[in-house]
């Protein structure tokens, strides 16, 4: 990762920018992006690679949660240097002394005082003729409730204002505690002005742009791109379950509250209230106590091996419980490319593929009895109707 190098300290903005000049760069690009991992970090590091490879310097503007620090990353062909700087305000003093040719929001998740992002893309774009690239990897540019849960811990739907006022005063999911100001008009309307600026705003569902477009009825949607992720990186060759005579569930990620945990602990509670012989193994780690005669955990694993661990532990049809609405999945992609059934909530991106994937089952209701249902069933279908 760039972002796990031994950092330089603290440079000065004229230090930094003769860095960037002596580069003689074919382009400079600024990426706002998190450090916490997963796929919006894996899609900016492939970006990164790609820019770097047609001659572009590029500045990575970063936010390290455990040091509680800005970084700001200069990488090109020549260049991999790391600062530490106070802030965003640094940025800008830079962007004084050289020229951005573009500007690429990834996500700003985890950022300390995250309502300064949206002010200094609109400061940065106004500054110069920049390219402004918007990219929706997840929903912090609607609400500071990233996944869109409530104070409830449920899907909210983006209700009417008040509804979104009153639940944001309570919220504590994810990172909503960092914005202190704690007002949705002025959420929406910094980060509706950045929006407004964007030459291009990126979404990789159907599902995303329509939520997108709910939040911010003003916005321009030919402006809005659907254009969905490929797994390219993945190259997962079609897997054949070892045992199909009896349902063996599978779950896929690191299942935290809002990727389902609470569903499996309780599609194992109605497995255990059955008195069912089935059995759930979670590829990855899950954020719940369940019965260990009913689900295992693997830990931790390297993603190449997953089919091998498919094999190994004997399931058959899979279940991605996430309770949030996804902007696209790759776990879904991957287990599709694998050619295993699996189901979802009908929530996000992933129904949107699911649905015309013949192993495929989009769930309805999401009450642990009906999951539990609709995945006998799934599993009937595609390995014991033939």
């Amino acid at each position: 990762d760039l972002l796990t190098d031994v950092l330089l300290g603290g440079g000065s903005v004229g230090e930094v920018a003769a860095e960037v000049k002596s580069s003689a760069s074919a382009q400079i690009v600024l990426v706002i992006d998190h450090d916490l991992g997963g796929g919006a970090n894996q899609y900016r590091k492939s970006l990164v690679t790609e820019k770097i490879r047609r001659g572009a310097m590029v500045l990575l503007l970063s936010y390290k949660v455990h040091t509680l620090s800005h970084v700001l990353v200069l990488s090109s062909r020549k260049t991999n240097r790391h600062y530490t700087i106070p802030g965003t305000e640094f940025i800008l003093d830079l962007c004084r002394e050289i020229r951005l040719d573009e500007i690429i929001y990834n996500t700003a998740v985890s950022f300390s005082q995250p309502e300064e992002i949206p002010q200094l893309i609109a400061k940065l774009k106004r500054m110069g003729s920049s390219r402004l690239t918007m990219l929706l990897h997840d929903y912090f540019m609607l609400c500071p409730s990233h996944f869109l849960l409530s104070d409830q811990g449920e899907f909210c739907g983006l209700p009417q204002h008040e509804r979104c006022q009153a639940c944001l005063d309570t919220n504590q999911q994810g990172y909503a505690t960092l914005f202190l100001a704690r007002n949705m008009h002025r959420w929406r309307g910094l980060w509706g002005s950045a929006l407004g600026l964007a030459d291009e705003i990126v979404t990789f569902s159907n599902s995303s742009r329509l939520l997108l477009s709910r939040a911010y009825p003003q916005l321009d949607v030919a402006r809005v791109s659907v254009i969905p992720h490929t797994a390219e990186h993945v190259r997962l060759q079609p897997v054949q379950a070892t045992h199909v005579a009896s349902l063996r569930i599978g779950v896929v990620g690191h299942i935290a509250y809002h990727k389902g945990a609470g569903i499996v602990r309780e599609l194992a509670r109605e497995i255990l209230r059955r008195k069912s012989d089935i059995k759930i193994v979670v590829f990855g780690t899950l954020d719940a106590s369940c019965d260990p005669a009913v689900v295992q955990v693997t830990g931790s694993y390297r993603q190449p091996r997953l089919p091998e661990l498919i094999r190994e532990q004997g399931t058959n049809t899979f279940l991605f419980p996430s309770i949030c609405p996804e902007t696209f999945s790759y776990v879904v992609q991957e287990l599709m490319d694998l050619g295993l059934p699996v189901a979802c909530l009908d929530l996000g991106a992933p129904p949107e593929r699911l649905r015309d994937y013949a192993k495929g089952q989009v769930l309805a209701d999401h009450s642990a009895g009906s999951v539990l249902d609709a995945l006998i069933e799934l599993h009937q279908r595609v390995y014991l109707s033939k």
